[in-house]
């Protein structure tokens, strides 16, 4: 619902947008800060929700900032957890890149790299 209301609060433009700004940006705030917990899908909708109502509002966003902030950047500090499904106790980082990248001979020119919804949320919150 988030992601439908700015989509089309984008579509209809700011000056249409801006009288059901507040409601719809307090709405925002007491999902992000009530009900989001660090596991929530809601969590990329709703920091895509903020980047759309920010680039719709421009300045007028400004006197929101203090109550988005603290909520993104709460999602922007979690820290991802990695594992590897059906695997218990996988131990350190090195086992676990082990599983995932690919045997080569040339470890030392490869490079792997990891991405999780959590590692996206965290570049989105940023």
């Amino acid at each position: 619902m988030i992601e439908a209301i700015t989509i089309i609060a984008s579509s209809v433009g700011a000056d249409t947008f801006k009288p059901y700004s507040p409601q719809v940006i307090k709405a925002m705030c007491e999902v992000q800060n009530t009900q989001l917990d660090s596991k929530d899908p809601q969590r990329t909708y709703l920091l895509s929700a903020w980047q759309r109502i920010c680039l719709l509002l421009g300045q007028d966003f400004a006197p929101y900032l203090p109550e988005v902030i603290p909520g993104i950047f709460q999602m922007a500090s979690l820290t991802p957890s990695m594992g590897i499904q059906g695997q218990e106790n996988m131990g350190d980082l090195t086992d676990m890149l082990s599983e995932v990248k690919p045997a080569t001979d040339d470890d030392k020119k490869k490079k792997v790299n990891i991405n999780t919804d959590e590692i996206e949320e965290k570049d989105v919150g940023i």
